[in-house]
């Protein structure tokens, strides 16, 4: 925050962590905005359209991970919701 206004932080993923974690770091970014993002603001929600499309390429990169993992895909089929 300054000057008392919310601003965007543009912090890029730790190069030095591998390509998945980066993506699954940015993932976990798009849901703490989700979730958490328009506490102190209107603004953050004027972008519908990138809202929407982080929040699809984002489902789309975790319902991979079901994909291409038999752990994954086992734990989330098992969670207690």
């Amino acid at each position: 925050m300054i000057n008392g206004n919310v601003m965007w932080d543009t912090t890029e993923p730790d190069l030095s962590l591998g390509e998945t974690e980066r993506l699954l770091l940015l993932v976990r970014r798009v849901r703490n905005n989700l979730f958490h993002g328009g506490k102190f603001s209107n603004e953050a929600f004027e972008d519908i359209d990138r809202q929407e499309r982080l929040l699809k390429g984002s489902l789309l990169v975790l319902k991979e991970c079901l994909r291409v993992s038999p752990q994954v895909n086992n734990a989330f089929d098992s969670a207690i919701i």
